[in-house]
């Protein structure tokens, strides 16, 4: 298996995990992700897409995001 960072240069690739795996265990149906979306998503250095690869094949996904807080203290990770 191999996990990675999916990256803005990495949009089919993050299009893919989406559709494949997010959309189908949320029961989603007839839904795309247009490919610019994803990008300007996926470069926003804030925002976390890691999938996991077996054999080229996506089998996972996690997706998280870096929140700033209001008092000062360091980011949150919210997973």
């Amino acid at each position: 298996m191999n996990i990675r960072r999916l990256l803005a240069g990495d949009a089919e690739a993050a299009r893919r995990v989406i559709e494949e795996l997010k959309f189908t265990m949320d029961g989603v149906a007839d839904l795309s992700v247009e490919a610019g979306y994803m990008r300007s998503f996926l470069a926003d250095d804030r925002h976390y897409l890691l999938a996991t690869y077996d054999n080229h094949e996506p089998v996972g996904y996690l997706l998280a995001y870096l929140l700033r807080r209001f008092d000062g203290r360091p980011p949150t990770m919210f997973i």
